[in-house]
């Protein structure tokens, strides 16, 4: 059926026929009577009228959905007539255009600002277009002033900085899986602990951003920035081999407002662990303040549950410097507690968390923002432990420890740890692919440099 000009494409008779079943006393003739005198362009003007009915009690207030239903539209189209007290037709705009002058004016303006470092994404452009002419323009705006002008302007992608990796050594691989054999073979599951950090800045761990740049820099990868001031904060997880999670660890760049963060259901203490730091980054202090408060007793706890006092406790962490400082391994010595790392640069492939929990966490994070760049530092941490506890599922967690060698037995008695040294092997091969292997080492020193340890680094602290 063909659309007329002035009348309505849809049945109103068949639409008030829906209204019967739903209102007992519902006078059909009548309201069909004062609709026919009216003229509507569209259903949307015909839903309008219908709510214009039911504030004056020609009808009872329905349900959105059943009312959308009998008019045959969708629940959105009844909740904009519903809030909306006038419908005023908003007139064109006499002039949407910019001059050749006021354009030039913009990309001077555009110009200053690309040379002092910042990056001129598609809204910074509109508000820019918008305080030369006074009023608004499209959100399109961009595409047309880079048409008009393809010589002084151009769009780029800025993507999230990667920095390049140091190559591994092979022999340092085989030599940490043995180091895991000989800690870890046949140990009650319960007493290994892994822990590793996740940052999160708003702009450089979001999706990569479209940029307007002036033709004169060229064309050199342009990269989000990390020294920005927007909230950032960086979370400490903490997973057992039996398949359990600590309550995320948030290191909150200053200044930490603790009563926001409770009221929006974050509390300290409860669900959650705020502290604070001039860079949202973990420092030795903020560590020993985690092994105080949730680590240290986590072993102490599992030591009386399985009545086994003398039993030792191992956590596997990476060689951050924060996380291996002479009075962290001091403390971990005298609570019985081996800090085992894995070789250097190769965090990355055998980290327990990195192979599969935080890449999940990543997603369900995205997910759960969207598109919302501008949240405030409890908004943002609130996703991130919603996101945190989607990831963080007994699947995810064994698979993660299986991918890296460290495998459950299940027997009668207890669940004790297998290191499965065949895993290495395709961990190592996927090093190879990724062209940072070093197989040979060569025996002439060009360079001196500090060897860096791994393995057990307290060993020699502890009662062995």
């Amino acid at each position: 059926m063909l659309k007329q000009k002035g009348k309505p494409n849809f049945d109103i008779s068949r639409i008030l026929s829906n209204f019967e079943p739903h209102i007992p006393t519902f006078d059909y003739n009548g309201l069909e009577e004062k609709l026919a005198k009216m003229e509507f362009k569209s259903k949307d003007e015909f839903i309008r009228q219908i709510v214009a009915f039911e504030k004056v009690k020609m009808l009872p207030v329905l349900p959105g959905i059943l009312l959308a239903r009998i008019c045959q539209s969708q629940p959105a189209a009844i909740s904009r007539a519903r809030q909306k007290s006038g419908y005023k037709k908003v007139e064109a705009k006499s002039n949407c255009s910019l001059s050749p002058d006021q354009e030039s004016r913009v990309i001077q303006a555009l110009s200053e600002r690309s040379q002092s470092g910042e990056l001129i994404s598609p809204v910074k452009l509109r508000e820019e277009a918008q305080k030369v002419v006074g009023h608004t323009v499209g959100h399109s705006y961009h595409k047309t002033l880079l048409s008009h002008h393809p010589d002084e302007l151009q769009q780029q992608t800025a993507t999230k900085r990667v920095f390049k990796r140091m190559k591994v050594k092979e022999q340092d691989m085989n030599d940490y899986s043995t180091i895991l054999e000989q800690r870890l073979e046949g140990v009650n599951v319960y007493f290994i602990l892994h822990l590793d950090e996740s940052g999160y800045q708003a702009y450089s761990d979001t999706k990569d951003q479209i940029i307007i740049t002036p033709k004169s820099q060229g064309t050199a990868p342009a990269h989000i920035p990390v020294d920005r001031g927007e909230p950032r904060f960086s979370l400490l997880a903490a997973i057992t081999m039996a398949l359990e999670h600590f309550i995320p660890f948030y290191v909150i760049r200053k200044p930490l407002d603790k009563e926001k963060f409770r009221q929006i259901g974050l509390e300290h203490g409860r669900n959650c662990y705020l502290v604070e730091s001039n860079k949202s980054t973990m420092t030795a202090e903020l560590f020993i303040e985690f092994l105080n408060s949730c680590a240290i007793p986590y072993f102490t706890k599992i030591r009386e549950d399985f009545e086994t006092p003398g039993q030792r406790g191992y956590i596997l962490s990476d060689g951050c410097p924060s996380h291996t400082t002479v009075a962290i391994r001091e403390l971990l010595a005298q609570h019985n507690i081996a800090l085992i790392t894995p070789p250097p640069n190769a965090t990355h492939y055998i980290q327990v968390l990195d192979i599969g929990v935080f890449a999940s966490y990543k997603h369900h994070f995205q997910q759960l923002r969207g598109n919302q760049y501008h949240d405030t530092i409890e908004d943002i941490v609130k996703l991130s432990a919603s996101a945190y506890q989607m990831c963080t599922t007994e699947v995810t967690i064994e698979n993660s420890f299986r991918k890296t060698g460290l495998e459950i037995r299940r027997d009668r008695e207890q669940f004790t740890a297998h290191v499965n040294k065949n895993a290495f092997s395709p961990i190592i091969e996927h090093i190879r692919r990724d062209g940072k292997l070093a197989t040979n080492v060569g025996s002439k020193i060009t360079r001196k440099r500090r060897e860096t340890d791994f393995g057990v680094l307290n060993c020699e602290l502890l009662d062995d």
